[in-house]
């Protein structure tokens, strides 16, 4: 009796493993494009870039960079098969959603294709920094077009199996979309990679990361690089930049009140070792 059912049962799901058998074919005859930029916030903790999470948006930040010209890649991947030929891709930039400028703050530097036996590649652009970058975040707007080889199947990607389950950065955008890619550039200082808590203090300012710099350059040669590479950045030299920063804020400390140094929020500006708390 129970085999009975069993075969009957069998007979009753064939519609629809047909159906599915038949999307599934159809799918796989359609290879599609989409976005697939990855990095991270942990690169020396998290050190398989394969396992990154996917980013909503790429920053281009000539503070961190310390150049006047920098070249970055933007991920695009191939949902379906690989072939053994180059097949090239179509992108628009929107303009409605861009104000970098091109060929002044932004360039294409090679026409973009999927190399053969490969399922992704990097969209290769160039970026000028300009004097407006200072004070103004500039974007670009990049879309994925469909053409003779590849359609454009997803609006959302969401979590890729494999991937570290991080949450996305979201600082600038948390538009995702799978067509879609945000690239910001900006010439703003921000809180470094290698920016140490106890001796430089848990409240971040630009103000009191410029003091740093400045000092830091003058007594050692370090520079914005420098601080950006934990590598380079650990306790000892971060203790070292505390000390020489230490010793100029008592300097102006005992000159007077008019001398004091003073932090964005209005405090006594703080690193380690200095008679007021943070």
């Amino acid at each position: 009796m129970k085999r009975i059912i069993y075969i009957l049962s069998l007979f009753a799901l064939l519609p629809f493993m047909g159906s599915c058998e038949k999307e599934i074919m159809d799918y796989e005859g359609q290879d599609g494009l989409y976005f697939d930029v990855q990095w991270d916030n942990n690169p020396l903790i998290n050190t398989d870039t394969t396992r990154w999470i996917r980013q909503h948006y790429t920053l281009v930040n000539f503070a961190k960079e310390g150049t006047m010209e920098t070249e970055v890649g933007v991920k695009v991947a191939v949902a379906g098969s690989v072939k053994d030929y180059d097949r090239p891709f179509d992108f628009k930039v929107v303009q409605d959603s861009t104000t970098a400028i091109v060929n002044e703050e932004y360039e294409l530097l090679d026409p973009p294709y999927i190399p053969a036996g490969k399922n992704h590649t990097y969209l290769k652009l160039k970026f000028i920094r300009t004097d407006r970058m200072v004070d103004e975040t500039v974007k670009l707007q990049i879309e994925l077009l469909p053409n003779e080889h590849f359609t454009l199947p997803f609006k959302d990607v969401g979590y890729i199996n494999g991937r570290f389950p991080n949450d996305a950065e979201s600082i600038y955008s948390t538009y995702d979309h799978a067509n879609v890619h945000n690239i910001f550039i900006n010439n703003m200082l921000v809180k470094p990679a290698g920016w140490h808590n106890v001796q430089f203090g848990y409240y971040y300012s630009n103000k009191k990361f410029e003091l740093l710099l400045k000092l830091a350059y003058e007594n050692f040669g370090w520079v914005n690089a420098d601080f950006e590479d934990r590598n380079k950045m650990q306790a000892g030299r971060a203790e070292a930049v505390a000390r020489v920063t230490r010793i100029f804020l008592l300097e102006q400390y005992n000159l007077g009140r008019e001398h004091w140094i003073l932090d964005d929020d209005g405090s006594m500006m703080y690193v380690a070792g200095v008679p007021w708390k943070e």
